[in-house]
């Protein structure tokens, strides 16, 4: 854990909590915080809530370079970060997954035993699974609308998912259905699969793609609500 990267986030705290809630929001920490929405009304149920940026989201995007405005501007992307990342050997993907990790591990110092969840959107459910299955505090995953597998990068021409969770030759060894396989007996919930198009995988063919991994619930919707984010921080 490199500690010298610091991490921003919203901490919602209920008066009596029962559970802790990690979420990783692609919008970033500044969505659905406001009073009355999502996060606040998740937290009006019991449930400490922890509204957090990785890095390269909300307000841990990095900083423009000190060239040209033209140039710093058209290289200020995830798309750019994510080249620098793999050139410098460490990909996006797993600075990500560090972060979601030292969170975790900061919310279980502070909140002992109490049930710690995490929930994880979009782009960011890669590094949420990889997050899971190397911290044993995060008990139940929610990925919602996340990439089915590495494979589906390769079996198509073109592809609309983000370069952020590239991973060299990781295929080579193994995929995302076996890292969710390693994070039992600890459940995952994967809501609202996609492709590396970005179009919706019907449940059938995803449980077939995890059918090694019997810790895994496949969800048909990527809800993101307080029914889905309620409802899985209370679930055992």
């Amino acid at each position: 854990m490199d500690r010298s990267v610091f991490l921003s986030g919203w901490l919602f705290l209920p008066s009596n909590p029962k559970s802790v809630l990690l979420v990783t929001d692609q919008a970033g920490r500044p969505a659905r915080w406001q009073e009355g929405a999502l996060y606040q009304r998740v937290a009006a149920k019991g449930i400490v809530v922890c509204s957090m940026d990785v890095r390269g989201t909300g307000e841990m995007n990095p900083e423009y370079g000190r060239g040209a405005a033209a140039y710093a501007q058209s290289h200020h992307s995830e798309e750019n970060y994510s080249w620098a990342s793999l050139m410098l050997g460490e990909p996006l993907v797993f600075q990500r997954a560090s972060d979601i990790a030292a969170a975790a591990r900061a919310l279980r110092a502070r909140f002992g035993n109490l049930p710690l969840r995490l929930a994880a959107m979009g782009k960011l459910t890669v590094p949420g699974m990889f997050a899971a299955a190397e911290t044993p505090e995060i008990s139940v995953s929610y990925l919602s609308g996340g990439l089915v597998s590495f494979r589906s990068l390769v079996e198509l021409e073109e592809y609309s998912h983000t370069l952020a969770n590239f991973i060299p030759s990781f295929l080579r060894n193994a995929d995302l259905p076996d890292v969710a396989a390693s994070v039992a007996p600890r459940k995952l919930i994967l809501a609202g699969v996609v492709d590396a198009a970005d179009k919706p995988v019907g449940a059938d063919v995803v449980r077939r793609s995890y059918s090694k991994a019997s810790n895994v619930e496949v969800r048909e919707k990527a809800a993101w609500d307080l029914e889905a984010l309620a409802g899985m921080a209370a679930s055992g």
